[in-house]
């Protein structure tokens, strides 16, 4: 990966010259120094190799991530709609209780309601045949009284005309 990088040791080597390093340690420094920035230090050719390198696991993190999460999301949507049809189910028992529990308390009312009805129809019933029967004795008793008055009275004019007659 390593490219080479632009290191001119000729020029370094007589650069140490003219500060006074003999021309055999100017030339090994050189070369050595060369060597060394060759092997160690990275040239943008490296840089941009490392940089498309991260790039490619960076996408490939992403996408793994963004499976995982794909795949999370879907089981918790799987275990949600469980969890929606079970209070579905349960909220419809519930219901089914609390209308048959409705139904038998209405069931319950309506019988009370009509044995009331019809104890409440028999006293009426009754009631009326008492007065019936107590009508009919007052009719009785009325068209007696109706004759003894009318007695009465014919008595008493039959008395005035023999007192005036008599008189």
């Amino acid at each position: 990966m390593s490219a080479a990088i632009q290191f001119d040791t000729l020029d370094y080597a007589k650069k140490l010259e003219t500060a006074g390093v003999p021309v055999a340690q100017a030339e090994a420094q050189a070369k050595a120094l060369g060597a060394v920035l060759t092997n160690t230090v990275a040239s943008p050719g490296d840089l941009v190799a490392v940089e498309s390198n991260l790039a490619t696991k960076i996408d490939s993190l992403e996408s793994r991530l963004d499976a995982k999460i794909n795949t999370l999301e879907s089981r918790l949507d799987a275990k949600i709609n469980t969890l929606e049809s079970k209070l579905d189910a349960k909220i419809n028992t519930l219901a089914s209780r609390l209308d048959t529990k409705i139904n038998t308390l209405e069931s319950r009312l309506d019988a009370k309601i009509a044995r009331s009805e019809s104890g409440l129809n028999i006293k009426i019933e009754s009631v009326r045949n008492e007065l019936k029967v107590a009508i009919q004795k007052l009719g009785g008793s009325v068209e007696t009284l109706k004759w003894m008055l009318g007695f009465v009275a014919t008595l008493n004019i039959g008395i005035f005309v023999k007192l005036i007659l008599n008189h």
